[in-house]
């Protein structure tokens, strides 16, 4: 079975065999990257609160993306591309946002 490194990483591991339901893929992610995505967001936002929220919101997209997901194991990079999108959303003017 592949390990979590293996499935998050770019090699060409079988995710449906490692994952087999988006719950698990999700808890495997957040398990082995929340750290990681925390720091991104740390350095983005300048304040670990808001970081956190960075997190939680991108997590809260992949759940509602996953089944959009063409590729399960580039997981990690659409997260983290999530993390730097909401962040630079955030720091945009109010009425540009929308």
């Amino acid at each position: 079975m592949a390990t979590v490194t293996d499935v998050a990483g770019s090699g060409g591991t079988d995710v449906s065999e490692a994952w087999p339901d988006a719950d698990t893929a999700l808890v495997a992610l957040f398990t082995a990257n929340y750290a990681g995505l925390l720091g991104l967001a740390v350095v983005l936002s300048d304040d670990r609160f808001t970081a956190e929220d960075l997190v939680q919101d991108a997590f809260a997209r992949m759940c509602r993306h996953w089944h959009r997901l063409r590729d399960p194991g580039r997981a990690l990079a659409y997260l983290r591309a999530c993390v730097v999108s909401i962040a630079n959303t955030a720091k945009l003017p109010e009425e540009l946002r929308e």
